[in-house]
């Protein structure tokens, strides 16, 4: 057995250049991402044409920098590198981790998880807990690409995320988690708003119209336009909440299921509130929404 003092695997070496050149080379195995990679450094290098350019021979991109100017353009060189392994690899990596760590082998799933991977990077999921770090996950590559690279060297790209980015795929093993958290959410959510849509569908309604007004807390009417919110909870079927064990809103939903009425005009501003899309979603062409104006 062979033991190292300094690991192998990133592949780093000098690179003798003449003319006043420093030169950066980086290796990278796969025709696809080489191609996506060289792409990026070509757009990345265009702000500074005299200064920085590269070429692609092979699995290699040469990055050619002038005379004493590698102190100031290297992050031209970082920023690309880490737009390459945000762009490129983190897909590879975040499918990786859904298949080695947490077995989600099929293509659907995977597909829908990393919807919600993409969905909480964007903010659409702000509520939820711990996602708002100070330091991105690009900065984390950038940490670990600003130490390591040096001019004149060559090093393999696919070793140097395998082995060095560690902070970084951990952190996108924290965003995993949360939005398998949020795909399992999802499919019990579903599972919820199909048993209620069943059970409105076999009822017979005990109300033709209900009018719902929401500002902040909810308040029902009825056909007439006369106030029966004190009355809901006298018509919830205690019978149904025995039979389908799950948690339903009982100041909301349970009451609306049971009386199952054919028409539901709710009268608010907004719109994309949580209750709201669920009646919506439960009784489906039932539904009308109007602002809170008209009623």
């Amino acid at each position: 057995m062979t033991f190292f003092r300094v690991p192998p695997h990133i592949n780093r070496s000098k690179v003798v250049c003449k003319g006043g050149i420093e030169l950066v080379e980086l290796i990278i195995d796969d025709k696809k991402d080489i191609h996506n990679a060289y792409a990026i450094f070509v757009e990345k290098f265009k702000a500074k044409p005299q200064e920085i350019w590269c070429e692609k021979i092979d699995n290699r991109i040469r990055i050619h920098v002038t005379e004493n100017s590698f102190s100031y353009i290297r992050r031209y060189i970082i920023e690309a590198v880490t737009e390459f392994i945000t762009k490129t690899k983190e897909h590879q990596l975040l499918v990786q981790i859904l298949q080695d760590t947490y077995f989600y082998e099929d293509f659907e799933e995977q597909q829908q998880i990393l919807h919600m991977y993409d969905e909480i990077l964007e903010g659409e999921r702000d509520d939820i807990p711990g996602i708002n770090m100070t330091t991105s996950k690009e900065e984390l590559i950038k940490n670990a690409l600003t130490p390591f690279l040096q001019e004149q060297m060559t090093f393999s790209l696919d070793s140097f995320v395998k082995f060095r980015l560690k902070e970084y795929k951990q952190r996108l093993n924290f965003y995993i988690q949360k939005a398998i958290d949020e795909y399992k959410f999802e499919q019990e959510y579903q599972m919820f708003v199909e048993q209620l849509r069943g059970i409105v569908a076999a009822r017979e309604p005990l109300f033709e119209h209900i009018h719902i007004v929401f500002n902040g807390h909810f308040r029902f009417f009825d056909v007439t336009k006369r106030e029966i919110t004190e009355f809901m909870h006298k018509w919830i079927d205690r019978k149904m909440l025995k039979v389908y064990p799950f948690c339903i809103d009982l100041q909301v939903l349970a009451p609306l299921v049971s009386i199952a009425p054919k028409q539901i005009v709710v009268y608010t501003d907004n719109h994309d509130h949580g209750m709201i899309r669920t009646i919506q979603n439960i009784f489906l062409e039932r539904v009308s929404i109007n602002h809170a104006q008209y009623f």
